[in-house]
Order: structure tokens, then C-alpha cells, then sequence
């Protein structure tokens, strides 16, 4: 299993440092300029950025023809598929963190003066922040492991716009559910728990999928 992680850190590594330091740059922008888009923006988007580096790798490992190499060893192919999963979920974890680290810093050195309610819309911010390359991961690599890693490009759009769709629409049930009305601290956490827990449940099933489909491959 660590051979395995470390191959997708190396997989990984290289377009990581690049969007790591976008990232970053981003975070130093937001530091001196204070801006609320810039900070909603690196919010939203580090942990999605970097998420697209462990789906990359995918194509990397197959181009290097390591894919063919490990069916060689007594790996098991559900472990193969496990690590990608575990290691997806850890460069969304390391994209939340340094974004959040920026975010953190720029509220303690310019004071709260972007969110209107401080005991809601960070958290929610976080849900969605993390939700979303949950989400994209939960639908690209079984679709990659079905359809080919030559269709990874294109997986990757789709799953990045399926995942948008998917948190558009559990708000919109949401709201509805909730009578379109202004929701109380009880209610605001039940829906981000909802959310968490449909990404969550989402990311498991789409393991057990892709260990599937794996299994039935002939490499």
C-alpha cells in the first residue's frame, strides 16, 4: 500500500508543485488586496484545482506503462483502486489546508469583512470547498476505468460540470424542502451535513464501482 501511495505522489508531484504555487499566488494576492472575490475564489476552487493533478496521474501512470507493470506483482486490484481513491481524497485534504491557511490569515490581519454571517458562511464555504472534488472524483475514475484513459481530458470536464450540477441541485432541494425561506441554525447544519453525507456515500459507491469494472478489465 505505500508503494502504491508513493507512485501516486510521484504520479502527481510534479503538476502539483505548479498548481500548488497558483495556488498560493493567489493566496499572497488575497493577503495584500483583502478582496472578497479573491477569497471566495480561492475558497472554491484550491482543493478543485489540485484535485485535477491526482486525476491526471491516471493518464501519466498509464503512458508510463506502469499499469501493465503492476499486474505483473501480487498487488490486488481492488488495493490499486484503493490507494487512487485514498490518495485523491489527500491532495483535496492538502488543497482545503493551505487555501483555508490564507483564508485563515487574511481574517486575522484584516478583520472579518467578508462574511456577512461568520458562524455560517465559512463552513458553508468549506462544505462546498470540499464537496466538489469529493463529487468530481466520485464520477471520474469509474468513467475512466470504463471508457479508457484516452477519455480522461474529457472525463475530467464532465466531471468537474457533473459535480457542480450535483451541489447546484442538492441546494436547490434544499431550499426547496426547506420552503425557499430563510433557514435557522438547525436547519442550515442539517443541509450541510446532508451535502456531506450524499458526497461522501457518492465517493464509497464509486470505489466499489470502479473495483468492479477493474476486475472485469483484462489489464
Amino acid at each position: 500500500m505505500k508503494g502504491l501511495l508513493r507512485n501516486h505522489y510521484y504520479g502527481a508531484a510534479d503538476s502539483a508543485l505548479v498548481t500548488l504555487i497558483f495556488i498560493a499566488a493567489i493566496g499572497i494576492a488575497l493577503l495584500f488586496s483583502a478582496s472578497s472575490i479573491l477569497l471566495f475564489v480561492l475558497g472554491m476552487t484550491g482543493a478543485v484545482l489540485i484535485s485535477f493533478n491526482a486525476m491526471s496521474s491516471f493518464r501519466k501512470e498509464e503512458s508510463s506503462r506502469w499499469k501493465s507493470y503492476i499486474i505483473t506483482t501480487p498487488v490486488k486490484r481492488k488495493d490499486v483502486v484503493k490507494c487512487r481513491y485514498i490518495a485523491h481524497l489527500a491532495w483535496v485534504i492538502v488543497g482545503i489546508m493551505i487555501s483555508f491557511a490564507f483564508i485563515g490569515l487574511t481574517v486575522l490581519i484584516h478583520g472579518n469583512r467578508f462574511f456577512y454571517n461568520p458562524m455560517r458562511e465559512p463552513f458553508m464555504v468549506l462544505a462546498i470547498a470540499l464537496g466538489i472534488p469529493i463529487l468530481m472524483g466520485s464520477i471520474f475514475y469509474p468513467l475512466t476505468y470504463l471508457l479508457g484513459t484516452d477519455k480522461s481530458e474529457v472525463i475530467m470536464i464532465i466531471s468537474l460540470g457533473s459535480s457542480i450540477g450535483i451541489t447546484v441541485g442538492t441546494i436547490w432541494v434544499l431550499d426547496f424542502i426547506f420552503g425557499f425561506s430563510t433557514l435557522n441554525t438547525i436547519e442550515f447544519l442539517i443541509g450541510l451535513s446532508f451535502y456531506m453525507l450524499l458526497a461522501t456515500m457518492l465517493y464509497i459507491i464509486s470505489y466499489h464501482v470502479s473495483v468492479r469494472i477493474n476486475n472485469k478489465n483484462e489489464y
